[in-house]
């Protein structure tokens, strides 16, 4: 399935993006002079509209340039703390749209040359995307658990430094139990979220047993090849290819039906082409 991912520039499909969401997407690889960026934007002004997590705001250096500043470490950041957030969410859009094509250039391919196999066809396709997307969302687990670690470890270890030092003033006091709020928070939020995505995954995998039940799946997944032989105009046999050993063909030549249609004949070929002499 070829796709255009690199169209330049067009007058006529201009977007109008405020100057802080052109900046932040330039942070998130966005170029804006290429049109299948541009359709992007939306995403970039959510992020610029956004508020900041609690803790953080935003500052201007004697340059201009903008950067981060977290109260809670009492440490400044060139990086905007939602950055990695909205590259996520970029991936997941760039990949829904990048499948939604896919499947669209695989039902008419295989429409207008195998009109029975389209169904099997795009099954299997969208059994690929399932399984990708509980690999995606296994490191996203992964990843929020590692950071509800953190935030927990944080607190522990804000709770001790406070035990060791004792009182102090009356200000210090208060930073201290506005820090240990802030973390406390996060760390709710990252529990959350983590069940959040555990409820998902859990979802997409009874998914998948469902479909690895269905007919259409099994067929997909049985090996069974059938080539039948009929007789040719020249009195000869020529072999009568079935959806499923051409299915099989492809596989065994490491030929995607899904994603590299244009190479099925070559399956068809092979399965059609006479054996060597002396070959039964």
């Amino acid at each position: 399935v070829e796709m255009d991912e690199t169209r330049e520039n067009d007058d006529d499909d201009e977007t109008d993006v405020s100057e802080k969401a052109h900046e932040f997407a330039k942070h998130l690889g966005l170029d804006f002079n290429k049109k299948d960026d541009r359709k992007y934007s939306w995403l970039a002004e959510l992020a610029v509209d956004e508020p900041l997590p609690e803790g953080w705001t935003q500052h201007e250096d004697d340059d201009g340039f903008i950067y981060f500043y977290y109260y809670v470490s009492d440490k400044s950041s060139w990086e905007h703390p939602r950055l990695d957030f909205w590259k996520q969410k970029l991936k997941e859009s760039r990949k829904n749209d990048k499948r939604d094509l896919i499947l669209k250039n695989l039902q008419q391919t295989l429409a207008e040359n195998y009109s029975d196999d389209v169904e099997k066809a795009i099954n299997e396709a969208k059994l690929l995307f399932l399984k990708e997307d509980i690999m995606d969302l296994e490191a996203d687990i992964e990843s929020l658990r590692v950071k509800y670690r953190s935030v927990r470890d944080s607190i522990e270890a804000a709770a001790a430094i406070e035990d060791e030092l004792g009182g102090g003033t009356a200000s210090e006091e208060q930073d201290r139990r506005q820090k240990r709020t802030i973390l406390s928070r996060l760390a709710e939020q990252l529990r959350a979220n983590l069940a959040a995505r555990e409820r998902e995954l859990r979802g997409l995998l009874q998914s998948l047993r469902a479909a690895s039940q269905t007919e259409s799946i099994s067929n997909l997944e049985s090996g069974h090849v059938e080539v039948k032989l009929e007789e040719s105009g020249a009195g000869g046999l020529r072999a009568t290819v079935t959806p499923d050993a051409l299915r099989a063909m492809c596989e065994y030549l490491g030929v995607s039906v899904y994603l590299e249609p244009e190479l099925v004949s070559v399956a068809r070929a092979a399965l059609e082409a006479p054996l060597p002499p002396g070959w039964a």
